[in-house]
């Protein structure tokens, strides 16, 4: 049944409303939901380009476990990101609260935490206001005991959320289509999801639950509280760039860091399909 009423029927629902998802909530029990929460915040906007932006991705570390970035858009504009890591329980209180409220609550909570930050804080907050895409978000992980229930099934951040610490949630979420729908594809006549749906699982969950590791000591490190732990940052910082450029290294750790590591099922359907 839909909001407005309507009844209708479906042989299958996908649940790809993303990381809060309302379908999953409604179809599967709080019990075998897990919510992962890293115990940090971030918050993105666009705000107009200056002529003195320049075409990197620019990080500033604002000690108190703050960061401030920027960086170009196709459109023009400077993508803006805050991201906090509330340490005392004072902190985290207040921070649980405002990634409830509205926008008003959630900008007030960015001022009065940034306002002191440096560097372009200033200019990012005053432009906030007018930002048609503010968005405050808690990074959290999704883990599901089971990512279907009869005849739905969960998909994307609706069903193993990586957060974008792991920088893989829209490549896992177009793996798990590929693979669901190649699934699907391959049941016969008159036969029920189930078999296809359980497929979908045993085939993408191990990859999925490598790819949602996170190192203990992420996020924390990446916030330094003090100036000394912010140059121990830098150093660890340019050692690993020289590390990363050896030559060795990509071909040794190299599917280690990206979404290779998955070999693609082969299904016949896709290979009649013509891209025009």
């Amino acid at each position: 049944m839909f909001s407005d009423g309507s009844v209708q029927t479906f042989d299958l629902l996908v649940a790809a409303d993303g990381q809060w998802s309302k379908v999953r909530k409604e179809c599967f029990a709080p019990e075998s939901i897990a919510v992962i929460d890293t115990g940090m915040y971030a918050t993105y906007w666009t705000v107009p380009r200056l002529p003195t932006d320049n075409d990197w991705w620019n990080i500033y570390l604002a000690l108190k476990s703050r960061i401030i970035t920027t960086r170009p858009d196709p459109h023009n504009t400077t993508r803006a990101m805050f991201t906090y890591m509330p340490r005392t329980e004072a902190q985290k209180d207040t921070w649980r609260k405002a990634s409830r409220g509205d926008r008003k609550t959630q900008q007030k909570h960015l001022e009065e935490t940034f306002g002191d930050a440096g560097w372009q804080a200033q200019r990012l907050l005053e432009a906030m206001d007018g930002a048609p895409d503010f968005y405050f978000h808690t990074i959290q992980q999704i883990k599901m005991l089971k990512w279907f229930n009869s005849r739905v099934i969960c998909l994307g951040d609706a069903a193993y959320a990586p957060t974008p610490l792991t920088g893989a949630g829209t490549s896992l979420a177009i793996l798990g289509g590929y693979v669901l729908a190649g699934e699907l594809s391959e049941l016969r006549e008159a036969e029920t999801p189930t078999r296809a749906l359980q497929a979908y699982e045993n085939k993408f969950r191990p990859f999925i639950e490598k790819r949602q590791h996170i190192p203990p000591f992420l996020p924390g490190i990446a916030h330094p509280e003090t100036a000394w732990k912010r140059w121990m940052l830098h150093a660890v910082a340019w050692i690993a760039s020289k590390i990363v450029a050896s030559p060795w290294l990509p071909v040794k750790f190299g599917d280690e860091f990206d979404d290779e590591g998955f070999p693609l099922p082969i299904y016949s359907v896709f290979e009649s399909v013509t891209v025009r």
